[in-house]
């Protein structure tokens, strides 16, 4: 993408869930992905199918679409499949890449299960689901099930997917209410704080009123790791609950 950089391109949206999808376009091969973060201007969820124009930004290390523009309604698409009982990914059209087209790209989707030091993952680019190993992926620790990644798709020697450069896509703490995060303490003081983390944008409020347990313990300390449930306070603002060290 470095070399569209910049450019003005025409495509349509091949898959949008919650807030975030990929564009597709005659202009380059693969997909492109795009956040409603980045785009303001996009006040309802785009459908796929419909068609859009928006600006390349490969300079962020992860490329992404910008200034994304519904230009057109939605063709005509072939029903999609049923998606079985995997509750994270959406049902994926007729059509879409089979895994061997895609090795050595970048695939964004979500962590459907880890255990100990492996699990798996799901992704709207491809059917069933992919694994990985911390191994494998040293940067990928603090996961856990719903993160949002970007991976590269591989295949191991016994032929079956794999995923490597496995890397945390940082989103909202408003769209991770009720997960479990990793991070560690940037400042605490006078009983209350803020969390930092690779999985979320900025820092997390973290008090003691909002975690009781943590009360007659010794007070957090900056740069401790800890684990945290995201929640809202009663004016809906992120904060972290059921933090553990």
């Amino acid at each position: 993408f470095l070399s569209l950089d910049g450019q003005t391109c025409y495509g349509t949206v091949k898959s949008f869930r919650e807030s975030w999808g990929f564009v597709v376009s005659d202009q380059f091969s693969g997909d492109l992905f795009f956040h409603i973060r980045d785009n303001p201007t996009l006040t309802v969820p785009p459908q796929g199918g419909e068609q859009v124009s928006f600006r390349v930004d490969a300079t962020g290390g992860k490329p992404r679409a910008m200034d994304v523009v519904v230009t057109g309604g939605a063709a005509a698409l072939p029903a999609a499949p049923k998606s079985g009982s995997n509750p994270y990914k959406a049902a994926p059209f007729v059509g879409m890449p089979v895994v061997d087209t895609l090795v050595d790209d970048t695939v964004y989707g979500v962590v459907k299960s880890f255990k100990f030091d492996w699990g798996f993952l799901t992704s709207d680019a491809f059917e069933g689901d992919c694994f990985f190993h911390l191994r494998d992926n040293p940067q990928a620790q603090g996961v856990a099930v719903g993160t949002s990644v970007s991976f590269t798709m591989s295949m191991g020697s016994d032929g079956k997917r794999q995923a490597t450069n496995v890397t945390m896509v940082q989103r909202e703490p408003l769209e991770l209410v009720g997960q479990t995060v990793h991070g560690s303490v940037r400042v605490f003081a006078n009983a209350h704080g803020f969390i930092v983390s690779p999985a979320f944008h900025g820092d997390l409020f973290v008090g003691i009123n909002g975690n009781a347990h943590l009360k007659g313990q010794q007070p957090l300390v900056a740069g401790e790791p800890v684990q945290c449930v995201i929640g809202t306070d009663g004016n809906g603002r992120a904060e972290a609950t059921r933090v553990q060290r």
